[in-house]
């Protein structure tokens, strides 16, 4: 798995690079919160993918994209992990962060 850390990457970038991870992404709605992204390597930008949205409890984006893109790439899917979910948030800050990850899956 291949990092990129530029948090100018558009989605053309994306599309070009499958099999990659991108940390320090920002969310659209939210550009205080960042996630990081992680695309299959049979990603392309005609078909579909599930995403499977990972939380650390440190805040640690790039850990899980670590530990499963090799189940990414087995199976088809993209990760997409929070870099500011984490253990001690309010309620009101989860919420926020999982309704921008959420959001943001449909603009990725």
């Amino acid at each position: 798995m291949d990092r990129d850390s530029n948090h100018e990457v558009s989605v053309e970038a994306l599309v070009e690079k499958a099999g990659h991870a991108f940390s320090a992404q920002a969310c659209q709605q939210d550009l205080n919160l960042h996630y990081s992204i992680y695309y299959p390597k049979q990603f392309n930008e005609k078909e579909k993918f599930p995403v499977l949205i990972l939380f650390d409890p440190q805040g640690d984006s790039d850990f899980p994209l670590t530990m499963y893109a090799s189940l990414a790439d087995k199976y088809g899917f993209i990760l997409m992990a929070s870099a500011d979910s984490k253990n001690g948030n309010s309620a009101e800050q989860t919420a926020n962060i999982v309704q921008s990850i959420l959001l943001q899956t449909i603009t990725t």
